[in-house]
C-alpha cells in the first residue's frame, strides 16, 4: 500500500470520528446551556401536580455514565410525602436522565435511560390500603400546564438500571416486612406501536419478616433473569422466558398475566435441576453453613401453577407438587447415613383461593435413621382452624440423631424413642393402605421413651434415665409416666390433659389438667447448678416431697392470661420433709379461684409436726402485684385457725434465732386470727388501713390467753401511726385502746399531736399482774 493510499484511508477513517465527536460536542453544548432550565421545569411542574414534594440539590452534565446516551446527572433527589414533611420516602445519591444525541441536536428531550445510584425507598401500606407513595405522587384532577415552550421533557425510556439500592416495604394491617438491597438491577426496553419488550436482570439480597421475626427469608441472595412482552391493545403480558435463582436454586417461570380482563393469570413454575442443593438454598445461613459437611444425593421434583384472577381481594388458583426418592444424606464428619429418604407433597388454596380451603399434604414419608426406621403421613387443611391427619411410626436412638445432625447440645444425647400416632380429624379423607399399617386399636397415639440421657446447657449434671410413657385417646392424654435422675435427686410425674384438640383449635371450652409428683429426695444445690450464685446458697434437701394438682381453666384464658389464667387450681396433697429446717408437711390441700379481679384461697389446711393449720384468705386487685409500677388499691384478708400450734414445730434454725427464749418452746391452742389489709399505692406506697376483726387464743407455757380482740391500724407516709378502738379481753379484764403516735423527724409535731386513751369496765388487777411474760425457771434443788 502505497504512502498516499494510506493517507487517504485514514482520512475516511478519521472523518466520521471527528464528526461523530463534533456531534457530541455540540450535544453536550446545547445540553449544557438547556439542562438548568429543564431540570427546573420538570421539578416545579411535578411539584404542582402531586400532594408530595420533590428536591434536587444540584445537577451536571455526564457523557459516559451511560454512552451512547448522554446524561443530565441530578444530585441528592429527594421525595417528601407532603410539602412540609422532613423524612424523605425515597433518596437517590445520583438519578441519571439519559437523552439521544439527535434527540438533543434537535432540541427533543425524551428521556431514553433513567439510573438511580446509592439510596433507599421507604413504602408503607397502612391499614386502609393505602400506599404512602403512590399518595406522595398521585396526580391532581387538573393536570394541564400552561407551557409555550417547544423543548418538551417527556419520557421514552429504553433502559432502567438501579446500583445499590435499599427497598422497603412495611404492611401496617398484616404486619409483615419485606426489605431487599438491590446491588443491581438493569432493564432493557423495546417498544413500538403494538408491543413493549422488556429484558430484566438483577441481583439483590432480600429479607421478609413478619409478627416479631422468621428465619425462613434472611438474607437470602436473589437474581432474577426474565424475559416479557406486553401487547398493548389486548393489555397480555406474557413472560417468555424467566429464571429466579434464590441462593442456589434455579427456577424456571413461564406465563402470561391479562390486565385487561381483572389480571387473569396463567403461570407456571418449576425447579431446574432441582437437587438438595436446592432445599437447602431455603434454610437460614446458620443451619447451610452447618450443612457443608453434609454429601446427599437423589432425584427431587417440583412444579407448580398460579391461575386465576387476582382483583382486590380475590386470589388465583395455587398448586404445587413436589417429591423426593432414592435419597440419603452422609455426614461425612460423624460418618453418620441417612438412608432412603423419601416423600411427595402437594399444596392448594383450594376452591376459594384463600387460607380457610388450603390443604397441605405429606405423604409416604420414609427413612432409615441408621438402626431406626421412620414412617409418615401429614395432612393439614384449613389454615385458619387447622384439622390435622397425622400418622407416624418411628423408632429411634437418640445418640444416631445427635451425632448425625452434629448439633453439640445433642451429641451427648442418647436413648430409644418410639411414637405411634393416628390422629385423625379428617373424617372424609382416606390415605392409600399400603401407606401405614393400622395402629394398636383404641389408642390415637402412643410415646415411649427408654433410657434418655442428655445434657441441659449450661449445667453440671445429666439429666439421667429418663423413662416415658403416654397415649391419647379422643383428645384424652395420658402421662402413665415419666421419671428421671439428675444427680442424686429423682424425680416421677404422671397426669391428664382432657382436650388436647381443643388447644390447637383455639376453642372456647373449659379444659383440666392433672400432674401429680414425688421425689423421694430433691438437692437442691445441685439442682441450681446452672448458677453459681444461687448453688452456693442452696443447702436444703427435701425428702418424701408428693404433691398433687388440678386445674380447671379454658382453652383461651391459658392462651390469653390476663395477668393469670381464670379458673380453679386444686391441690390435693402436699408432703414433704427438709433436711436443715427439720420439719415434715403433710396432708396440706387447698382451692385457689381466679377470676377476673380476685385470687380467693379456700381451705389450705395441713400438718407441720404435730401442728395443725387452717387457712383462708382473698387478694382483690390482685394484678396490682404484676405491675413493674404499683398504682392503685389492693385489698388483702386472711382468716387462720389452729387447734393446736407449736413454736418448735414452726421455727427453722434461722428463725429460731429471731424469737425470744422463752417463747421458742410455746405451744398455742384456739388460734384465731382474722383480719383485712387495704393498701394503697401511687407509684409508691402510700397508706395501708389494717382491720383486725378477730385474735384469740391460749398460751401454755405462759399462762397468757387473748380473746376477742379487734380495732384499726393505720399508718403510711405522713409518719403516722394510728390505732382506732382496739378492743378485747385479757383473761378477765377488757380493754379499749386509742393512740396516735407520730414517728417522723419533726419534734414539734410528735409533742403536739401524739396522744394513748385506754377505757375498761372491768381490769383484774390481781389476774393480770399474774401473767408472766417469762416462762417460769425450773426450780434447782441441790442434792
Amino acid at each position: 500500500m502505497t504512502r498516499k493510499t494510506r493517507k487517504i484511508l485514514f482520512r475516511f477513517l478519521l472523518l466520521p470520528v471527528l464528526l461523530l465527536i463534533l456531534l457530541v460536542g455540540i450535544a453536550v453544548a446545547v445540553l449544557i446551556n438547556q439542562h438548568h432550565r429543564l431540570v427546573s421545569m420538570a421539578v416545579n411542574e411535578l411539584n404542582q401536580k402531586i400532594p408530595g414534594r420533590l428536591a434536587v440539590e444540584g445537577s451536571e452534565i455526564s457523557v459516559f455514565q451511560n454512552f451512547p446516551y448522554i446524561s443530565i446527572a441530578l444530585k441528592n433527589v429527594q421525595l417528601y410525602p407532603d410539602k412540609l414533611n422532613t423524612h424523605a420516602l425515597y433518596e437517590a445519591e445520583r438519578m441519571f436522565v439519559g437523552f439521544s444525541l439527535s434527540d438533543i441536536l434537535a432540541q427533543k428531550y425524551h428521556v431514553k435511560v433513567i439510573a438511580l445510584k446509592n439510596g433507599h425507598i421507604d413504602l408503607v401500606q397502612d391499614t386502609t390500603g393505602q400506599l404512602n407513595i403512590a399518595e406522595a405522587v398521585k396526580f391532581s384532577k387538573d393536570t394541564t400546564v400552561k407551557d409555550t415552550s417547544s423543548q418538551v421533557l417527556d419520557l421514552a425510556i429504553k433502559k432502567l438500571v438501579l446500583k445499590n439500592i435499599k427497598v422497603s416495604f412495611l404492611n401496617e394491617k398484616d404486619g409483615w416486612h419485606f426489605t431487599t438491597q438491590i446491588e443491581k438491577i438493569q432493564s432493557a426496553l423495546k417498544d413500538d406501536s403494538q408491543e413493549l419488550a422488556a429484558d430484566l436482570e438483577g441481583k439483590m439480597v432480600i429479607d421478609y419478616t413478619r409478627h416479631g421475626d422468621t428465619t425462613l427469608f434472611r438474607h437470602k441472595s436473589f437474581e432474577p433473569s426474565i424475559k416479557l412482552t406486553y401487547n398493548k391493545n389486548s393489555q397480555l403480558l406474557t413472560i417468555k422466558e424467566g429464571k429466579l435463582q434464590l441462593e442456589k436454586a434455579v427456577f424456571n417461570i413461564a406465563g402470561s398475566v391479562d390486565l385487561l380482563h381483572d389480571n387473569s393469570m396463567d403461570l407456571h413454575f418449576s425447579a431446574d435441576k432441582p437437587d438438595f442443593k436446592q432445599l437447602f438454598s431455603f434454610a437460614p445461613k446458620e443451619v447451610a453453613k452447618e450443612l457443608d459437611h453434609f454429601r446427599y444425593d437423589g432425584v427431587l421434583a417440583f412444579a407448580g401453577k398460579v391461575k386465576g384472577k387476582l382483583k382486590g381481594k380475590e386470589m388465583p388458583l395455587i398448586e404445587l407438587n413436589f417429591s423426593c426418592s432414592n435419597a440419603w444424606l452422609h455426614n461425612t464428619k460423624a460418618n453418620k447415613k441417612l438412608d432412603s429418604l423419601a416423600f411427595r407433597g402437594y399444596y392448594t388454596n383450594g376452591a376459594e383461593h384463600n387460607l380457610h380451603t388450603s390443604e397441605l399434604r405429606l405423604l409416604d414419608m420414609s427413612a432409615k435413621p441408621g438402626e431406626g426406621v421412620f414412617h409418615g403421613n401429614f395432612v393439614l387443611r384449613d389454615f385458619t382452624d387447622p384439622k390435622v391427619l397425622m400418622q407416624v411410626n418411628s423408632e429411634l436412638e437418640l445418640g444416631f440423631v445427635g451425632a448425625f445432625l452434629g448439633i453439640k447440645d445433642l451429641q451427648r444425647v442418647t436413648g430409644h424413642i418410639s411414637l405411634k400416632m393416628d390422629f385423625k380429624e379428617l373424617v372424609d379423607l382416606s390415605l392409600p393402605a399400603q401407606s401405614m399399617n393400622k395402629l394398636t386399636e383404641g389408642i390415637q397415639s402412643e410415646l415411649t421413651v427408654r433410657d434418655l440421657t442428655f445434657k441441659v446447657p449450661n449445667d453440671r449434671y445429666l439429666v439421667e434415665h429418663l423413662n416415658l410413657h403416654a397415649n391419647m385417646k379422643n383428645g384424652f392424654v395420658k402421662l402413665d409416666s415419666l421419671s428421671f435422675i439428675v444427680g442424686s435427686s429423682d424425680f416421677h410425674l404422671n397426669g391428664t390433659l382432657d382436650d388436647l384438640p381443643a388447644i390447637f383449635h383455639h376453642q372456647e371450652k373449659p379444659i383440666m389438667l392433672t400432674l401429680a409428683a414425688h421425689s423421694n429426695k430433691m438437692v437442691m444445690k445441685e439442682l441450681l447448678a446452672y448458677d453459681s450464685a444461687k448453688s452456693n446458697k442452696a443447702k436444703e434437701e427435701i425428702h418424701g416431697f408428693n404433691i398433687g394438682l388440678s386445674l380447671e381453666t379454658s382453652v383461651n384464658e391459658l392462651n390469653h392470661p390476663n395477668p393469670l389464667p381464670k379458673g380453679v387450681l386444686k391441690l390435693q396433697n402436699l408432703n414433704a420433709s427438709f433436711k436443715n429446717y427439720p420439719h415434715a408437711f403433710h396432708d396440706f390441700g387447698a382451692d385457689l379461684t381466679i377470676n377476673d379481679t380476685a385470687l380467693l384461697l379456700k381451705n389450705f389446711a395441713g400438718n407441720i409436726d404435730s401442728s395443725d393449720i387452717r387457712f383462708n384468705g382473698r387478694v382483690i386487685n390482685y394484678a396490682l402485684w404484676f405491675e413493674k409500677v404499683k398504682k392503685g388499691k389492693t385489698q388483702i384478708a386472711f382468716d387462720l385457725k389452729s387447734q393446736h400450734l407449736a413454736m418448735n414445730d414452726l421455727l427453722g434454725r434461722i428463725s429460731r434465732t429471731y424469737v425470744p427464749k422463752d417463747y421458742q418452746q410455746e405451744v398455742g391452742s384456739n388460734i384465731w386470727l382474722r383480719s383485712r389489709w387495704d393498701l394503697r399505692y401511687d407509684s409508691a406506697f402510700q397508706f395501708a388501713s389494717i382491720h383486725i376483726a378477730n385474735i384469740s387464743g391460749q398460751l401454755k407455757n405462759h399462762s397468757f390467753r387473748l380473746d376477742s380482740v379487734s380495732g384499726n391500724v393505720k399508718f403510711g407516709v405522713d409518719n403516722f401511726v394510728r390505732i382506732d378502738t382496739l378492743k378485747g379481753r385479757i383473761g378477765n379484764s377488757d380493754f379499749n385502746v386509742s393512740m396516735r403516735l407520730y414517728n417522723g423527724k419533726d419534734t414539734n409535731r410528735r409533742k403536739k399531736e401524739n396522744y394513748f386513751q385506754l377505757a375498761s369496765h372491768f381490769l383484774d388487777v390481781d389476774q393480770l399482774t399474774n401473767y408472766k411474760l417469762t416462762a417460769e425457771e425450773p426450780v434447782v434443788v441441790d442434792t
